[in-house]
């Protein structure tokens, strides 16, 4: 519903780490989520709540091998 927290969610895998970004418009600026970035994969599902945002905003994810 209005105002509840996104919960974002990816199958991960050992060996990787993951850095979860955000920007306002897709097409701009992308920058870190605080306390969501250079996770340490495993193999299996990563949560991460995000607290709600101010303005709109647009999330990716970024696989990283080591």
């Amino acid at each position: 519903g209005s105002g509840a927290a996104p919960r974002l969610s990816w199958w991960g895998m050992a060996g990787r780490r993951y850095d979860l970004e955000y920007a306002v418009v897709a097409t701009g600026e992308w920058g870190g989520v605080v306390g969501a970035t250079n996770v340490a994969g495993t193999n299996g599902m990563h949560w991460f709540t995000n607290a709600v945002p101010e303005t709109h905003r647009f999330f990716r994810l970024r696989a990283v091998r080591p």
